[in-house]
């Protein structure tokens, strides 16, 4: 059944403000926009843009349940400002080839956890997922999950499947995704770099269990002149 909420543009869009409430709102050709404001739905990017500010409130999917609260797919260009919150999932989702894109400031808020069924594991959710992209800066990332749980990295680079050949200790997925500055405090890891090749964070005050991890498989990592704050946090429940 299709989703009655979902607004696709498929040209360019140019205007100072686009304002959507309770919809499921996809550029899939890019535009020069001064301000997006979602409320209660969500937000897919892509293509050429130009962008002042994004803000995304309590996203949802077209089910009315909890969805990640932007996604950038295929998407170039710059953004001023990011602000995703009341996030009960992931913040951001960057990939299909997202490349040569530019963040100032990106912040992000997270609601409590999704509710967990008995027996089962709770739900996951990072800060951002990067799947695949290449030469992507966030000026600077301020993300704060202050609840344990299914909680892998503040930032997470890590090929998934979806994304073109997927192969998950191909580090040339993603390459040269840099958070220049901010705060990230996450329960179970700060960064977390799988398989990616020069991505990383400088200048960064990277606060969790595992304030920067990597793996055998990750290419070049950067963690230069960040502060790094070693959390112990009770298990999860």
């Amino acid at each position: 059944m299709a989703n009655p909420n979902k607004v696709v543009y498929e040209e360019p869009v140019e205007t100072q403000f686009l304002n959507l409430a309770g919809k499921q709102v996809e550029l899939a050709a890019g535009g020069r926009i001064d301000t997006i404001l979602i409320q209660g739905g969500n937000l897919k990017l892509s293509g050429e843009l130009a962008v002042g500010q994004v803000i995304v409130v309590q996203p949802i999917d077209g089910d009315g349940t909890p969805d990640n609260g932007l996604y950038l797919d295929g998407a170039s260009g710059w953004i001023g400002s990011i602000t995703t919150a009341g996030c009960q999932r992931d913040q951001g989702k960057i990939g299909g080839e997202t490349h040569d894109l530019y963040i100032g400031l990106w912040i992000g808020r997270c609601w409590a956890p999704m509710a967990t069924p008995e027996g089962e594991d709770p739900v996951h959710r990072d800060g951002l997922q990067i799947a695949s992209a290449h030469r992507v800066t966030i000026g600077a990332f301020g993300y704060q999950n202050p609840y344990p749980g299914a909680t892998n990295g503040g930032i997470f680079c890590q090929p998934q499947k979806g994304q073109g050949d997927f192969d998950p200790e191909d580090a040339t997925q993603i390459t040269d995704v840099v958070v220049e500055g901010g705060r990230i405090i996450n329960p179970n890891a700060a960064i977390h770099l799988g398989a990616c090749t020069r991505c990383g964070a400088r200048g960064t005050v990277l606060a969790g269990q595992r304030p920067f991890r990597t793996h055998d498989y990750t290419v070049d990592p950067i963690d230069e002149d960040n502060t790094k704050v070693t959390l112990e946090l009770p298990p999860a429940a």
